[in-house]
């Protein structure tokens, strides 16, 4: 009569435990982080070569408006500022990354023109 397996099907609960385990804490890592990036009255800053050029609490925003940022060299960059969030709208650089990133609503990601050197993030208001 022949011995079962069952050492060999130990260990292979217990891997199958150990790596659900990981997974488990790895999605839960990322909701965290996902989580906390997310301001909920935040504030839109539009930055030009790392300067300050205009900020906006989303939370008090009732209409739409835009906002025009001009480079030195004749860039043009039209910021759509919404209730609750804030877009690139339009741009003349080349590669329009900036308008196809979407409208952002919370401190995930940043809005970036690389050509024109222009960055708008959300932030917290007391940053």
């Amino acid at each position: 009569m022949a011995k079962p397996k069952t050492k060999g099907l130990r260990w292979k609960i217990v891997i199958a435990v150990f790596v659900f385990a990981i997974v488990l804490g790895g999605l839960l890592s990322a909701w965290l982080v996902i989580r906390s990036a997310q301001v909920p009255h935040g504030v839109a800053r539009i930055y030009q070569d790392n300067e300050l050029v205009h900020e906006v609490d989303l939370s008090t925003v009732q209409e739409s408006y835009t906002f025009p940022v001009y480079g030195e060299h004749g860039e043009e960059n039209i910021v759509l500022i919404e209730p609750g969030q804030i877009s690139m709208q339009s741009s003349n650089c080349p590669d329009q990354v900036c308008v196809h990133s979407g409208a952002i609503s919370s401190g995930l990601l940043p809005i970036t023109c690389l050509p024109h050197r222009v960055v708008i993030q959300i932030e917290d208001a007391q940053e």
